[in-house]
């Protein structure tokens, strides 16, 4: 049986964490540096341990010897404790299951079972004993430390960096005690910034974000480049980097900026709400899968169960809205149009469009549509998106 541990049992865990040593964050947790629980097969023996590393983009991390069992247990784990404590915190948006070692994948069925999860790929990046590097700024821009005069502050565009400071690390105070981080700006906007999201001994992980409008101009690199010189400065050596597998602006940033890639792993990612977590099941089944009867099974629950709970107090995010819901009923449409269901693709589509749909005149386009257009309702659909494109806009 998984029993959760007290923080005064995490040193424990410590000696299983190697697989997994990649994603700092699991440190993060046993050192209390951020928000999680902790679990293990054994109190005092541990062979495996499973940690949730709670952010808004939580961390599950499960590491040691596999078994039907033991993923039975995982799944009790999450399902009966970590979902309430998800969907309560107004914190905790999604999940990501990391395992080690590769074995545990046959499990995987069973440790998220009832979840219907994705799969995604994730990499990493280290950059191993850096040197100091040159930073060259443009006239009329400047490097500041995120220190507690700069979050004290006000600059155009900080916003995500005072959520950043919040969310993996416990608050600002924790942040300014064991994190760092680097900002460049003019007098009064925010251009590129780069945290410490983890640290432990002598590793850092950092991310990095850069105002859309002060892109591919080379910020992000020198952003990258100060932020390695404020890791050495402080000790550290070894800089770690993680990112999507389908980020490719960000993985080219961390080449470029000499990190070395180590691994690109699978993982399976989930929203806690399930009226979320099953509409992105509908567009990844549209878009990604092909998976057209899918996509409109996905989409009929999402819709039913966000209709089921407009009186009830329970948050979603991707159908929170009519204009979320016209969108449903909208990529439905689209899916059964595939399906050559053009009754019930219309009927869907005609339904979004009453309810408000949002860019009408973009998404009439859809290439998911060209059949539907020989069909004689196609004028009246346009029609009707025409005069509520124009109310839009008035």
């Amino acid at each position: 049986m998984m029993k959760r541990l007290d923080r005064s049992q995490y040193s424990r865990v410590m000696p299983l964490v190697r697989g997994l040593d990649r994603y700092l964050s699991v440190r993060a947790v046993l050192q209390e540096d951020v928000e999680g629980f902790v679990y293990a097969d054994d109190v005092m023996s541990p062979d495996t341990y499973f940690v949730w590393e709670i952010s808004g983009d939580s961390g599950f991390y499960l590491e040691g010897e596999p078994s039907e069992s033991r993923a039975l247990e995982v799944n009790r784990v999450i399902r009966e404790e970590l979902y309430a404590i998800g969907n309560e915190s107004g914190r905790c948006v999604d999940f990501t299951l990391y395992t080690y070692p590769q074995t545990w994948e046959e499990y995987i069925p069973l440790i998220l079972k009832d979840t219907y999860p994705r799969r995604y790929y994730r990499r990493s990046f280290l950059l191993d004993k850096p040197k100091t590097r040159e930073i060259d700024l443009p006239a009329g821009f400047y490097l500041s430390s995120v220190d507690r005069d700069f979050l004290d502050g006000r600059l155009e565009g900080d916003g995500h960096i005072r959520k950043w400071v919040e969310d993996p690390w416990r608050s600002k105070e924790r942040f300014l005690e064991k994190g760092f981080g680097l900002c460049i700006h003019t007098d009064t906007e925010a251009v590129s910034w780069s945290l410490a999201d983890y640290v432990s001994d002598n590793r850092v992980e950092i991310g990095i974000q850069t105002n859309e409008k002060y892109r591919r101009r080379g910020f992000a690199s020198m952003v990258i480049n100060a932020m390695v010189n404020g890791a050495i400065e402080r000790g550290f050596d070894r800089i770690g980097w993680h990112c999507w597998g389908d980020n490719d602006a960000s993985a080219s940033t961390a080449l470029r900026a000499g990190f070395n890639e180590m691994e690109k792993a699978q993982v399976r990612n989930a929203w806690f709400n399930q009226i979320d977590n099953t509409a992105l099941n509908g567009y990844e089944s549209l878009f990604g899968l092909k998976d057209y009867a899918g996509a409109v099974r996905h989409f009929e629950r999402a819709i039913e169960m966000r209709e089921e709970a407009e009186s009830v107090p329970e948050k979603t995010e991707i159908l929170e809205t009519d204009s979320d819901l016209a969108a449903a009923y909208w990529f439905k449409g689209c899916a059964l149009a595939m399906l050559s269901e053009s009754d019930r693709a219309f009927e869907s589509l005609f339904k979004a469009v009453e309810l408000g749909l949002e860019r009408g005149g973009q998404r009439i386009e859809s290439e998911q549509l060209v059949e539907l257009r020989k069909d004689r309702r196609w004028s009246e659909l346009l029609r009707l998106i025409e005069e509520g494109d124009e109310k839009s806009e008035s």
